[in-house]
């Protein structure tokens, strides 16, 4: 566990676990949150203390550890469990990449959506995003949206009005800003 430990806590379940992060910054609670949401992990947080289920522990300790000792990890060691390495979370910036590559596309798409190289760059883009693990900092939920209104926009692109494109394009880019 991490030197900031586990401490049980009376009024708290016998199911649950407190790490106590309060002293931790902001920024730092944050890139835990964002590596449970990644994970799926249930968890709230009292008075800065991070609150989780006895059987996610293990799990929301590698991430407290990732966040404070991220050049001290081996590269499996942050694992989700589904079979990708957390070093896909944590990319280098190549899903940011891929978010603003969809953006750019998204925006010509939403403005010219007869046009089909318009449509071709825009499939090209959306294919990279919808095979790509989430970001780190992108909660899961949120990546799911953004590959399913991508790929709904792919489908589209042979069958629907141009008017629908550009709306559903439009909407993708709205959700995308979010990010880049």
């Amino acid at each position: 566990m991490s030197d900031e430990g586990v401490e049980p806590d009376d009024e708290q379940d016998d199911d649950e676990v407190v790490f106590e992060l309060a002293d931790w910054t902001d920024e730092d609670r944050a890139a835990v949150r964002d590596r449970l949401q990644a994970k799926g992990i249930a968890h709230e947080w009292e008075d800065g203390d991070l609150v989780v289920a006895d059987a996610d522990a293990d799990a929301a300790d590698d991430a407290i550890e990732a966040v404070e000792f991220p050049d001290e990890l081996p590269a499996d060691a942050d694992d989700t469990g589904d079979g990708a390495d957390d070093a896909d979370a944590d990319d280098g910036g190549v899903g940011y990449a891929l978010m603003s590559a969809l953006f750019v596309a998204a925006d010509r798409l939403q403005h010219d959506p007869e046009d089909p190289r318009v449509g071709g760059a825009f499939d090209e883009a959306a294919d990279a995003v919808v095979a790509a693990a989430p970001p780190y900092g992108v909660a899961a939920e949120q990546w799911k949206q953004l590959q399913e209104l991508a790929a709904n926009v792919c489908d589209q692109l042979d069958e629907a009005d141009a008017d629908v494109i550009a709306r559903d394009a439009g909407a993708l880019r709205q959700l995308l800003s979010r990010y880049v």
